[in-house]
Parts: structure tokens; sequence; C-alpha cells
């Protein structure tokens, strides 16, 4: 069913500061159609009542496959309206259950219409598995693909990803999305309202399967590619919080959806068994770096300032 024909949302619940519950972050690692195991994972946190009644939800983030099902959770919960906070204080739209449901059914109904149905899907799916894991492929041939899969994905995603008019920075959660820009060479994060159909594409058009996604920033246009490349997925911006809200937003737990196994009890044989584990390698760099990163920062706090306030990393995989 598509997003716009969801029932209306209540106004999100405000609760006064002083609240007990933990603040919790969920970051979602991309990893192509394994991602459907995500919104799993993500619709079953939502779903669980007892859950919200011990955490606040500040922040989610994604990259690539987790992008989307990291920015359609976030669009649903901030569908419906909200009753603002004393004195500026945050609002959490995590408190509303009937929120929490609209998310859900976004990131399933997305996964569930993406399935393949049609021959000439499954066709396709086989052939651009062939061709990413050909060395060399014609310049014709991912153009082709890559026309395609973009105008699928876009109408899928429209379908059920429908940016919020307006989120002030005191509604929680926040938004990441990664991707790479492919010619500055660095790693980029949309955020919030920045994140668009276009800016979830970006940062799961892998190649060859997707030509450079263009995005204009006042006089400047980029080029992205998947966010598998540089940050896979998002974790720094989450745990430095936002100075704008005075990192009211910065979570005590930090939950990483992992996707792409760390460990393989053997090395690959195989040439497509190589250019997975090539792939589950890339993907999963940048994150461990993020994450050793903040795990020394937690060292060195519980060394030198006892009673600082850390970030537990926790991870979930399949």
């Amino acid at each position: 069913m598509p997003a716009e024909k969801s029932t209306a949302i209540p106004p999100v619940p405000f609760k006064p500061s002083g609240d007990p519950r933990r603040k919790i972050a969920i970051a979602c690692q991309g990893g192509g159609s394994h991602t459907a195991f995500t919104a799993g994972i993500l619709a079953g946190f939502l779903a669980d009542d007892v859950f919200w009644n011990h955490h606040r939800l500040v922040g989610l983030s994604g990259t690539s496959g987790g992008a989307v099902c990291a920015s359609l959770a976030w669009s649903g919960l901030h569908s419906g309206t909200i009753q603002p906070g004393a004195n500026q204080q945050p609002v959490f739209a995590s408190d509303s259950k009937a929120a929490r449901e609209e998310a859900a059914r976004r990131v399933l109904g997305f996964w569930s219409d993406l399935g393949s149905p049609w021959n000439q899907d499954q066709f396709l799916n086989q052939w651009s598995l062939v061709l990413a894991r050909l060395p060399v492929v014609s310049d014709f041939v991912p153009g082709a693909v890559s026309a395609y899969t973009f105008d699928r994905m876009k109408d899928q995603l429209s379908r059920y990803f429908i940016p919020p008019p307006d989120v002030p920075k005191t509604l929680l959660p926040r938004l990441y999305v990664g991707a790479v820009d492919i010619c500055a060479g660095k790693r980029h994060v949309f955020r919030d309202s920045q994140v668009d159909v276009e800016a979830i594409i970006a940062s799961a058009a892998v190649p060859p399967l997707y030509q450079p996604v263009p995005k204009r920033t006042g006089d400047v246009e980029s080029w992205y590619w998947d966010g598998l490349f540089a940050t896979n997925p998002p974790v720094s911006e989450i745990v430095q919080g936002n100075e704008d809200i005075d990192h009211i937003d910065k979570p005590d737990l930090l939950l990483v959806i992992r996707i792409n196994p760390t460990r393989k009890p053997a090395p690959p044989v195989l040439f497509r068994d190589q250019v997975d584990r090539r792939n589950e390698l890339a993907g999963n760099l940048a994150l461990s770096q993020e994450l050793d990163a903040i795990l020394a920062i937690n060292a060195i706090l519980e060394e030198t300032s006892r009673g600082s306030v850390t970030c537990d990393v926790k991870s979930l995989s399949q």
C-alpha cells in the first residue's frame, strides 16, 4: 500500500526533561538486498512497546540498503503532527506508537514490493550479478542497466518515502545517510531535510549497476556513488551529537545492524567468491575504523574522567 494512503497519526506526545530512559541510535549497514534483514530488525524494534518504555530514539543512520531502511523509518516516525516541548526541549517521535507502526509499515512495505515477481526483474537481477562480477564490462551495458534501475528505484522509493514538510531540530530522531563524493574522493553525509529520494539512491548507487548520481548544493554540483566505499554506515555524526540542541541528541547506546560478515572460515577460492569477499571487506573497513575510534575514546574517558558519559556499542548481525 502506498504511504500516502496511511491513516492519520495522532500528535507525538511530549515528555518533560529528566526522563530516565536511555537514548539510543540505530545505524544500518549497507549490503544490497541483504538489508531486507535490516528491515525485519527495525520493524521488530518499532513494534516492541516494552523496549520503548526504557529507550528513546535520537538518531538513525544508514548507507545503501541500510539508508533505504533508515530513511523510510525516519519518514514514517515524522509523519504525524508534533506536540511541541516546553522551552525548546526535545520531542521523541519514538514515544508515539502510531508513528512507530507507520514507520514499520513503510519499511516492510517497500521491501515486500521490491520483490521480483516478474520474469523480467528476475532476469535483470541475474544479469546484474554477472556484470558485477566481471573484471571488464562494456561501456554501454552499465548505462543501459543504470537507466532502468534508477527509474525503478526512484518510483519504488517515492511510494513510501514522503519527506516531512518541516522537522524542527528539537524533534528526534535525526537522520544521516552516507554516500561518497566521487570527484572529491571523500565521504559525504546527507542530514535530515537534505535527504530526498535522489540522496537515498546516491547512497545505494553501486557501480556498474548505477551511473554517478548528481546532487547540487547551492552553486556546486557533485556526483555520488554508494557510501560503502567511505562510510558504511555513518556513526561518527551520531555519536558527536549536534551543537544546535546542546548535544541532547547524543546517544548513550549505539546499535549497529551489520550485514557483511567480519570473519570467514577459509579464504575464497572461486572468482565469484573472491569478488563477494572483496565487497564484504570494502563494506566493513570504514565501519570498523569508526567503531574502533568510538571504543578508544570510551576507554580514554573511563580512565581519565570518572563519571563521564560514554556511548556503548552493540552489533546485531545475520
